[in-house]
């Protein structure tokens, strides 16, 4: 009798350790899936007021301003921005204050080709390793100054307001 006393004492606290450790595992999981990083955590080699990568073959210093556009053919939220992409280089016009960039990790046959069906008139820079730009994601674009500075970045699909902040801050609208 003492024995199944014991026994079932046993089982019992088996089960509230067992229980207790799938409740710690399941908040654990939660947290991280549900939990949402700010745009600095999400590319964290990017930060405002860094020196940028040097791309090959660009000389920061050629314009006030280079704006780099980091997009893949594959990329849905590229293809949803395609609009506020065309706006941007069709807004630069003959004023060539701010450089603009298309980074992609495609070959350049496959780069050029997206930019052209798109009437995006973008100097490509193809098959880039993003990630030896720290740039986790498509898109993000970048901001730079003459002397390959962070002045700002962003990631992911923008909202109007911020896409007008980027055309105030390459100066197309002035």
């Amino acid at each position: 009798m003492q024995e199944s006393k014991i026994r079932a004492y046993l089982e019992t606290a088996t089960n509230i350790a067992v229980l207790a450790v799938s409740i710690l595992i399941l908040s654990l999981l939660a947290v991280s899936f549900f939990s949402k990083g700010s745009k600095t955590e999400f590319n964290s080699g990017l930060q405002k007021g860094k020196q940028f990568a040097q791309l090959p073959a660009v000389d920061y210093s050629a314009s006030r301003q280079t704006l780099v556009i980091a997009l893949s053919s594959k990329c849905g939220y590229c293809r949803e921005s395609l609009p506020f992409y065309k706006q941007v280089a069709e807004s630069q016009g003959n004023n060539k204050i701010t450089r603009i960039l298309a980074l992609s990790p495609e070959t350049k046959q496959v780069a050029d080709q997206f930019l052209e069906q798109n009437q995006l008139s973008l100097e490509a820079i193809p098959s880039v390793e993003l990630n030896a730009y720290s740039i986790d994601a498509t898109p993000t674009i970048i901001l730079l100054d003459s002397k390959g500075i962070i002045i700002d970045f962003w990631v992911g699909k923008l909202p109007e307001r911020v896409e007008q902040q980027i055309l105030d801050a390459i100066n197309v609208n002035r």
